[in-house]
Formats: C-alpha cells, sequence, structure tokens
C-alpha cells in the first residue's frame, strides 16, 4: 500500500512538471525608465509555448493590477490584436503553436507628463490551466525643460473616432503630424496650421494609432482608436 501511494505521488508530481512546461515569459519582471518627454514608453516580454501536447495551444491574459497616471495612456499587444481602454474585468484569448514564440508589448504613452505605472498580467493556458504573471513597472522621468503652456497642450476629440479627429495644439508655424500603427509603420501624414485641425481617418483600419510630432525636440506622442 506505500509503495502504491508512493507511485502515485510521484506520478502526480512529474504530471506537475510536464503541465509547468506549458509556456514561459521572458523576461517576467520588467522595471524601466525613461524620460516622460520621450512620448511613448515600451516595454517588451517574449512569450513561448513549450508545451509538448498537440492540444494546449489557447492562452488567455487579464490585467489584473492597472496603475497609472491619469493623463497616460496603455495598449497592450498580444499575437492578434493591440488593446487600449482596459480594465481588470477584461479577458483575451490568443492561440500559439508548440514551439512558437511572440511579443507581448505594453506601450505607455505619457502625454510628456511624468509618473510611474504598474501592470500585472496573468496569462494561463487554456488546456491545463497553468498561469504566470507578467509584472511590469515603469518611470516617467521629469526633465528640466519649462513646462508646456496650456494653449500649447495637445488635446483631440472623440476618442475612439470613426471618420474624422479635431486635433487642437497651439502652433504658430504649420507642422506635420505623423500618424502610426501599433507595428511602427506610418500610415498617414498631414499638416496642423493654426490651433485647430480636422483629421480623416476614415480610411484607417480599426486599431490602435498614435499621433506624433516633434516640437522644440520633443517628440509629442498620444494614442487614439479607430473605430465603427
Amino acid at each position: 500500500m506505500k509503495k502504491i501511494f508512493t507511485l502515485t505521488l510521484l506520478f502526480t508530481i512529474l504530471i506537475g512538471e510536464i503541465n509547468a512546461q506549458s509556456f514561459t515569459l521572458v523576461p517576467r519582471i520588467i522595471q524601466t525608465g525613461a524620460f516622460a518627454t520621450g512620448g511613448i514608453i515600451e516595454t517588451k516580454s517574449t512569450f513561448t509555448n513549450t508545451s509538448t501536447d498537440v492540444n494546449d495551444t489557447v492562452f488567455s491574459w487579464q490585467a489584473i493590477s492597472l496603475n497609472k497616471p491619469t493623463s497616460w495612456d496603455l495598449s497592450i499587444c498580444d499575437p492578434l490584436n493591440c488593446y487600449a481602454g482596459i480594465n481588470t474585468n477584461d479577458v483575451y484569448t490568443f492561440t500559439l503553436g508548440i514551439g512558437r514564440s511572440t511579443v507581448i508589448k505594453l506601450d505607455y504613452a505619457t502625454a510628456n507628463n511624468p509618473g510611474n505605472a504598474n501592470t500585472k498580467i496573468v496569462f494561463k493556458s487554456a488546456k491545463n490551466q497553468n498561469k504566470d504573471t507578467l509584472s511590469v513597472d515603469v518611470k516617467g522621468w521629469a526633465t528640466a525643460t519649462k513646462e508646456i503652456a496650456k494653449s500649447k497642450e495637445l488635446s483631440f476629440y472623440p476618442n475612439p473616432a470613426k471618420d474624422n479627429i479635431v486635433l487642437k495644439y497651439g502652433f504658430k508655424e504649420p507642422i506635420q503630424i505623423d500618424i502610426y500603427n501599433v507595428l511602427g509603420l506610418r500610415v498617414k501624414s498631414v499638416v496642423h496650421s493654426s490651433n485647430e485641425s480636422n483629421i480623416d481617418i476614415s480610411d484607417l483600419q480599426n486599431g490602435v494609432y498614435f499621433l506624433r510630432f516633434k516640437d522644440d525636440g520633443r517628440t509629442i506622442s498620444k494614442s487614439f482608436t479607430k473605430a465603427e
């Protein structure tokens, strides 16, 4: 009887060790910082499906902690899509073949405001419920430059937007504003003059984008969502 119990316990431990190999996150803990005036602070972790079970290819993730300055925007990208406006009730799923790797990306758009952010994301295997946590701590440093006057604060509406975005930013001379997708590809450029511009985005596909331009050597960046 004792031998049977020992063999059963050993079998249970071995199964647990096999199941524990469903996936890896490298790194699991990210601590980074950058000047908030850089516009976007980007973090990445590599997710790898290390399972040997051909049916273990479906995974989910859920942000269980979302702490950031109210002026910051956060987008999280998995293999299928990039998501903004996330809350702790949202659960997302994606598939990844055995032996395949993908990048989990978190982009913090700081609106040029210093601050600290902490995000914790739990990843789980749908097959065996194994899970692990990605923890990201970000610091957006202040600089010694003078604060941007109220007349030069970037604002736009609506967000999400369907066809047009109204952008307000005080600038004496016309400037070029570029729109980038989450892959970092520039998809549109417009010229902003005076204090207000109407930007047509009707030709863009649904998803998360970034408005970017330079002012006095600073990169100004803000994310928005194109939706129906």
